[in-house]
């Protein structure tokens, strides 16, 4: 869970990040950049578990062309995505596109379980809506062991869904826009 100060400087930081700092309030107190100051990162906020960034070339392993067999957590934790189904980078728009399900494997621990408390942040360019489309998944469906997704819904929302010993929770945010850079953030207490 983040204090309001460390969700603010993630907005903040994502806005100026990609050119979207009209999305954030004049009112904000993260929404001019500060030269003088050091580039707030992710990591400075304690606990930051899982950074996948494609923006940072570096991060991005290739198989071959523009497959890519891994992504890197910036974090320092190890929490890397193992590529499935042939994900593809794109250097010139610094990002990496999972269509036909390709997606990316994350590591016991990358995602937190049962009653822990946690806030995500994601940054993605839909380039079609209407269907449902993963953005990032984890744990194991229909067990005991508790499972959490970001999808897009088929009416252009993003839905955030839970799962637990039984218990099903789905939460539909405002809709994102498609072919435009959308900023969602998740959480749950």
């Amino acid at each position: 869970p983040l204090t309001t100060t460390q969700r603010q400087q993630i907005e903040g930081y994502l806005a100026h990040k990609w050119g979207l700092t009209t999305s954030v309030p004049s009112t904000h107190p993260f929404s001019s950049i500060r030269p003088h100051l050091r580039t707030f990162q992710p990591t400075d906020v304690p606990g930051c578990q899982l950074w996948l960034d494609a923006a940072d070339s570096s991060t991005i392993t290739l198989s071959s062309g523009s497959n890519v067999s891994s992504w890197r957590d910036k974090t320092g934790n190890g929490n890397n995505g193992t590529a499935v189904n042939t994900p593809t980078y794109s250097s010139t728009l610094n990002a990496i596109a999972c269509s036909s399900g390709a997606c990316f494997s994350l590591p016991n621990g990358a995602f937190p379980f049962s009653n822990t408390s946690y806030t995500y942040f994601h940054v993605f360019t839909p380039t079609s809506g209407g269907t449902y489309n993963n953005l990032f998944g984890g744990g194991v469906a229909g067990s005991t062991r508790s499972t959490t997704a970001v999808r897009l819904g088929a009416s252009n929302v993003v839905q955030t869904y839970w799962w637990s010993n039984g218990i099903s929770d789905l939460a539909t945010s405002n809709t994102y826009t498609v072919n435009a850079i959308n900023i969602v953030e998740t959480w749950y207490t």
